[in-house]
């Protein structure tokens, strides 16, 4: 029955951290930096649960210890997601502003921390009769049937409502207990599940009530019209001060009106064209950029959202003049995945203008990458016009944002070498194949000729921002771009100085030792690590459980890197992670199970064994290194093979590395064995997903990791006299030939 209690806390355990995930993502301003973090914070929380079980729960309060956890985690789960979506109350004046990084990730460290804690305990609890190996595949094959459950079923249920099922689910543990009379609690057995099945139907049905009176701990100043769950991620409509407003996963999409931006948005780059026939606009157009294309009367405007969901929410709430431009013939909505969606655009498109915000996320991000502006290029005539903007005041000085500002410009020339630099309030680039035209008498020309009359963008505008002293000195500024990173789908640069800017703008001390820390060659890091892993393999001689529990938090630390670095290329190349983020650690549980099965089939497990399953990993990783960097978009089902391999060589080195340390250390040491993988996969997931992606990209991120899996392979051959002959193993036979 205790098998069926790992199960449970499997299901329950990678629903409730999809779920807290995205709730944090969202609260945390969108952000993918925070999911490294998150998971990283997760991890730790269950390994000290699990390594402090023994201290709390003796064998003699097993049973009474099991039914503590179930109840209070299943009462923590809505508590914890009410808590996360009030936190915004101490991180920020309103919805939509950028957090301070101190109080956010403390909020992503603690307010998960007691959920993860009890989980742990209940892991430790429920496996004392059995070797963690077996209880480690019972509790993994619970994570995979939550994954498969979430995916295809509760993705689109409100968190509230999710939870009730949860709570259902662990009612049902108590219900099996307490009907086959196990153990002496019979009465506490009925108890648990009287009173989490009364909450579960509760929370099911008051969940959409409280949905939204706990959304509104995000946006407080403002009266929420509506929230959805799309596939893209969490869209809130709002009203405040008689406008609509629109947030995608918190960040601001913008308000219904914005006639000053929305005019120098479309006229600059419209004007600069001779004759724009054939318009794509990328981002927000339901607002009223819309209406500005109209005016010039292209046969044809393109429009693309995002998420194609914003547009039903959006319509009902705009202007009536706004949603006539939306239902011109001439406007072709496309719906889905604009990347996904290029190859059926024409290619003689004549200006091309994206209205996005500054990419600090990394869904975001991949509308500003050379990847992606070589793609937009193959559909432009040569003549034709791009346009793109940084919503950011240019008169801030600070070293972050010039870094910002340098990357996108340096990324927009390597792809069109035409371009005019047009600062302000919002920093405008205008770009083309071929020659500009620079001069605005030319632009006030044309806006006469077409008889476009606009409240803002005016003779006196226009030569204005063409001729203004900033134009000189900004396009100055940013030439000097040396070492400046191009950005990159692999290597998403302008996504990590936008974290920088984030950080000066409330602690420019850290914000500086980032930049410089971004100028470490990825060779140190790569020393530095293996020079740790070495030290603790050869620290003891006489000890094999030190070496086997640095062997697993290595593979611990592999498998996290990996799935981070799969969550981060299924959010570049296929941009809804939201729907698709349960699926992938469904992928890796999968593995995990199955390579966990395999292992524990092993009566006889052997060093040598171990040492193919590090080298394996490092083979595999080095492949997928090779398939991102030199293909365009790897296939979808490339990265779920590649999470489900990963995950299934991490299953059999964690059996192997149990079994072999349960010899050494006997089983009371189980608990230490499990929290120390769980932390090298903390560390995995917190180095990976914060620091290494953004700064060196995931081909070299690959290759870091593989180069430590398969020194780690070298290590134990030498370490554990395995057949395979190893540089140690020879060292410690000349030293005892010596004595």
């Amino acid at each position: 029955m205790f098998h069926l209690s790992l199960f449970l806390l499997g299901f329950t355990s990678l629903i409730a951290q999809v779920v807290i995930t995205r709730e944090l993502m969202v609260s945390l301003y969108g952000n993918e930096f925070f999911v490294g973090w998150i998971l990283a914070a997760w991890l730790f929380w269950i390994g000290l649960g699990s390594w402090s079980a023994r201290r709390i729960f003796p064998d003699s309060r097993r049973e009474s210890g099991l039914v503590f956890c179930v109840i209070i985690a299943s009462l923590l789960i809505p508590l914890e997601i009410a808590l996360i979506r009030l936190s915004p109350m101490i991180m920020t004046a309103s919805g939509g502003q950028i957090p301070d990084l101190i109080p956010a990730l403390a909020v992503a460290l603690i307010i998960p921390a007691p959920l993860c804690f009890v989980f742990g305990l209940q892991f430790s609890v429920a496996c004392r009769s059995m070797s963690v190996g077996r209880a480690y595949f019972s509790e993994v094959l619970g994570c995979v049937a939550g994954g498969m459950v979430f995916t295809y079923g509760l993705v689109s249920w409100n968190e509230f409502q999710i939870s009730s099922v949860l709570l259902g689910i662990n009612a049902s543990l108590f219900l099996t207990r307490a009907f086959f009379k196990i153990g002496k609690n019979q009465y506490a057995h009925w108890a648990g599940a009287i009173l989490l099945g009364m909450f579960g139907l509760f929370c099911y049905a008051a969940g959409p009530h409280f949905n939204l009176k706990t959304e509104n701990g995000r946006f407080r100043n403002e009266t929420i019209v509506a929230v959805r769950n799309t596939v893209y991620g969490q869209i809130t409509a709002t009203r405040a001060e008689g406008l609509a407003h629109f947030y995608q996963n918190g960040q601001p999409v913008g308000p219904d009106q914005n006639d000053v931006f929305k005019e120098s948005l479309v006229h600059l780059p419209m004007l600069s064209h001779s004759e724009p026939k054939k318009v794509l606009l990328i981002g927000t157009g339901f607002n009223g950029s819309l209406g500005q294309i109209l005016k010039h009367n292209p046969a044809e405007i393109f429009y693309a959202e995002p998420d194609p969901a914003m547009l039903t929410i959006a319509e009902p709430l705009i202007s009536p003049e706004s949603r006539l431009a939306l239902r011109d013939p001439r406007v072709h909505l496309m719906k889905g995945d604009l990347r996904a969606y290029l190859a059926a655009l024409p290619t003689d498109m004549d200006v091309v203008i994206v209205n996005l915000p500054a990419p600090s996320t990394a869904l975001i991000n991949r509308y500003a990458t050379q990847d992606f502006f070589r793609q937009i290029r193959s559909h432009m005539k040569p003549d034709a016009v791009f346009s793109t903007h940084l919503s950011v005041s240019s008169d801030t000085v600070l070293p972050a944002l010039a870094d910002l500002e340098k990357s996108l410009h340096k990324t927009i020339k390597s792809v069109f070498p035409f371009t005019v630099v047009l600062p302000e309030d919002d920093l405008f680039w205008i770009a083309s194949p071929g020659p500009l035209i620079k001069d605005p008498a030319v632009l006030v020309r044309r806006m006469a000729q077409r008889s476009i009359r606009n409240d803002f963008v005016s003779e006196q505008y226009l030569r204005y921002r063409y001729a203004n002293d900033r134009v000189l000195s900004t396009q100055a500024l940013l030439n000097h771009d040396e070492g400046i990173a191009i950005n990159r789908d692999i290597r998403p640069s302008a996504y990590f100085y936008n974290l920088i800017f984030w950080f000066s703008r409330f602690h420019p001390g850290l914000a500086g030792a980032l930049r410089h820390l971004m100028n470490v060659p990825l060779i140190v890091w790569l020393g530095l690590a293996l020079a740790v892993a070495a030290g603790l393999f050869l620290r003891r001689p006489n000890s094999t459980g030190l070496g086997l529990t640095t062997a697993a938090a290595v593979a611990g630390f592999s498998v996290m890197s990996a799935e981070v670095l799969v969550i981060y290329a299924y959010q570049i190349y296929f941009g809804h992670l939201y729907y698709k983020i349960a699926a992938i650690f469904t992928v890796f549980l999968a593995g995990l199970a199955a390579g966990t099965l395999a292992g524990n089939r092993n009566r006889d497990p052997k060093p040598d064994k171990l040492v193919w399953a590090f080298g394996c990993s490092a083979f595999l990783l080095a492949a997928l290194a090779y398939a991102i960097r030199f293909s365009v978009a790897p296939p979808e089902g490339l990265l779920f093979f590649c999470g489900l391999a990963l995950g299934g060589l991490a299953g059999v080195e964690f059996s192997y590395s149990t079994a072999l340390y349960r010899q050494a250390a006997g089983e009371r040491d189980a608990a230490v064995f499990y929290a120390t993988d769980l932390f090298g996969s903390g560390c995995g997931a917190l180095i990976t997903g914060c620091f290494l992606i953004p700064v060196y990209g995931m081909d070299q991120t690959l290759i870091f990791v593989a180069v430590i899996n398969a020194a780690t392979a070298i290590l134990i051959s030498g370490r554990f006299n395995s057949r395979f002959p190893g540089f140690f193993r020879r060292r410690r036979r000349l030293r005892f030939q010596a004595r």
